[in-house]
């Protein structure tokens, strides 16, 4: 589980650039989507880590 870590932490962020990207281009409104989503992409992967690091954890006692 531990090695899904790093996918996760690429993953998140790219999600929420490309989503945002496609949404500046679709509705020409700059780079707000792309900043926006490429942060909660951030925190969502972040998040996801500890959750999984959290439960490895508890596995191991």
């Amino acid at each position: 589980m531990m090695t899904f870590i790093p996918m996760i932490l690429v993953s998140g962020p790219l999600a929420g650039f490309l989503l945002g990207k496609w949404l500046d281009l679709k509705f020409k409104t700059g780079q707000a989507p792309t900043v926006a989503l490429l942060i909660l992409g951030f925190l969502a992967g972040v998040r996801e880590s500890i959750r999984i690091i959290q439960k490895v954890s508890r596995e191991q006692k």
